[in-house]
């Protein structure tokens, strides 16, 4: 089936559009050929579609952010768009927390409740304290939003000798 028969051409970001950092090999070509009916879905939930977007543009890619659907924005999205003004516990990394504020939701940073959810992206910093206040959070009554498993990210981890 030829691209220009269709009127959405999506394409998973990680892996498929990008290889690591940088275009994947034939993605240039796909941007060209796909044109605006090329939209990206990616189960990254750390980055906004705008700075997806920004990124994207360093390769030369010009991608509006409206096009761009990622799993934790996504979730931020869902959740002011059906319960506008909770308060959130969020467990995740600092730009997707910041968004969650600029939707209109309130974060509870310290996890001393009460909260309408608990909700959970990727966390670079995550630590048992924080942890340990999501459960609590939990068991008192919040519910859990997450924005995808992601079985599959690769952790180095430290070799002892």
């Amino acid at each position: 089936m030829a691209i220009n028969n269709v009127s959405t051409v999506l394409v998973d970001l990680d892996g498929c559009f990008l290889a690591g950092n940088e275009p994947a090999p034939g993605a240039d070509e796909l941007y060209k050929t796909a044109g605006d009916k090329l939209f990206l879905v990616s189960n990254n939930s750390t980055l906004t579609p705008d700075l997806m977007s920004i990124r994207l543009a360093l390769y030369g890619v010009t991608i509006p952010a409206e096009r761009i659907l990622l799993a934790g924005a996504f979730m931020v999205d869902w959740m002011a768009a059906r319960h506008p003004g909770s308060t959130i516990f969020f467990m995740g990394d600092k730009v997707i927390v910041e968004y969650a504020r600029r939707q209109g939701l309130r974060v509870d940073e310290a996890g001393k409740g009460p909260v309408d959810a608990v909700m959970l992206a990727r966390d670079t910093d995550l630590s048992y304290n924080r942890l340990d206040r999501a459960a609590a959070l939990l068991h008192q009554g919040a519910a859990l939003i997450a924005a995808n498993p992601d079985f599959p990210i690769r952790i180095k981890r430290c070799s002892c000798a």
